[in-house]
């Protein structure tokens, strides 16, 4: 990455901006986590985003970073993600990101992660989410869907 993380360059407006309407207070270190997130588009560790956010301001702890990690998944900026190897990771949400909504493809063999697109990719694609409202009456708001198999450099 080594991109520069300084304070209020954000998508056209500030990160402190972004976090008030959600509803956070802005600090120095959430600024710099929520820069780092919005900079990438890859999964990331807490300890990598420390490494990271380390780059700009290298007094910032692992637990400070963990807290605005968790602090932005639940307040929606952030999704998280523990895709089997016990540890979490982190993304943009899909609004933020431009990605769109997507799930995400697994290797087996190396670990790598890829995001699928399309329609195959939504949150929940639409004759799934009436089955499930007409079979179960449950309102399904997403969905995680995984799918495990071998990556193009590990088939």
């Amino acid at each position: 990455m080594g991109r520069g993380y300084g304070r209020g360059q954000g998508r056209g407006h500030g990160w402190g901006r972004q976090l008030e309407n959600s509803g956070i207070r802005p600090t120095a270190a959430r600024e710099l986590v929520f820069s780092v997130m919005e900079s990438t588009p890859e999964h990331l560790s807490a300890e990598e985003v420390l490494s990271e956010v380390r780059k700009a301001e290298p007094g910032i702890g692992l637990t400070t970073v963990y807290r605005s990690l968790e602090l932005l998944h639940r307040n929606g900026l952030v999704r998280k993600f523990d895709f089997g190897d016990g540890r979490a990771v982190f993304e943009l949400n899909d609004t933020l990101s431009g990605k769109g909504p997507h799930q995400h493809l697994l290797c087996r063999r190396c670990g790598r992660v890829q995001d699928l697109t399309g329609c195959l990719g939504e949150t929940l694609p639409g004759s799934m989410k009436e089955c499930i409202d007409r079979e179960h009456q449950f309102t399904a708001e997403e969905a995680v869907i995984r799918i495990y198999g071998l990556c193009s450099d590990c088939r």
